[in-house]
């Protein structure tokens, strides 16, 4: 056998007792490993280890009222329409579960086809059974094709978004001024049996438009 044969041999038969005590020692490694983070665990000063420790928090006002604080739901309705609700606080109700009260409400529509209607209002009731949210306290409603309307109580139909606001309504819009007894944001068919939905800004009830065209463009001096 020559010198360079035997060299390759030495270097096969060390390697292969490397395999042979890798088996054995990572797993007794990984398992060191884990003990250790078992036992560190149960050191652990459960007073420091909680982040807001410091904070000035009634804790025993949380249990009593089951607030939950900042809660936020994400839905999607069946024409892709994203229902996004946040608060500040909510508080279920003891004798039905399936109602909440909010406060410091934003409802977000965000259509497939780009639009948005963003909702706030000061107090909101959630009913979980009937899917939908009643917001009162004086609702802003706002949308990005230039609407800005205020109401005294909005309803929202969270499985179809859909809201229906109870007037008076008044606010401003691309044409002027808009005031009317109600107001809905829903969707309807266009083009027939073959069309596609998009959703309407309708307002009914002793609607009154104030026209306020829009001052015409400065033309450039040359």
């Amino acid at each position: 056998m020559t010198e360079a044969a035997a060299a390759r041999a030495t270097r096969r038969i060390t390697y292969s007792r490397f395999v042979a005590w890798a088996k054995v020692i990572l797993p007794l490694v990984a398992l060191g490993i884990l003990s250790t983070i078992f036992l560190i665990s149960h050191r652990i000063d459960p007073n420091s280890g909680i982040p807001f420790a410091e904070a000035n928090l009634d804790v025993e006002a949380l249990i009593r009222d089951q607030r939950i604080t900042n809660p936020t739901y994400a839905g999607m309705t069946s024409d892709g329409t994203m229902v996004t609700i946040a608060a500040y606080t909510a508080r279920p109700d003891r004798e039905d579960p399936g109602h909440a009260t909010a406060e410091n409400v934003l409802a977000r529509l965000e259509e497939p086809g780009g639009a948005e209607t963003v909702v706030t209002a000061p107090t909101g009731i959630v009913d979980t059974g009937a899917k939908t949210l009643r917001l009162s306290g004086g609702v802003d409603v706002n949308r990005s094709d230039g609407y800005e309307m205020h109401a005294p109580t909005v309803t929202a139909l969270l499985d179809v978004g859909q809201l229906d606001a109870t007037g008076p309504v008044d606010g401003r819009g691309p044409l002027g001024t808009l005031q009317a007894g109600a107001m809905q944001v829903f969707r309807q068919k266009t083009g027939g049996d073959g069309g596609g939905e998009n959703y309407r800004l309708v307002f009914t009830e002793g609607v009154r438009i104030v026209y306020q065209p829009k001052a015409p463009e400065e033309r450039k001096t040359p």
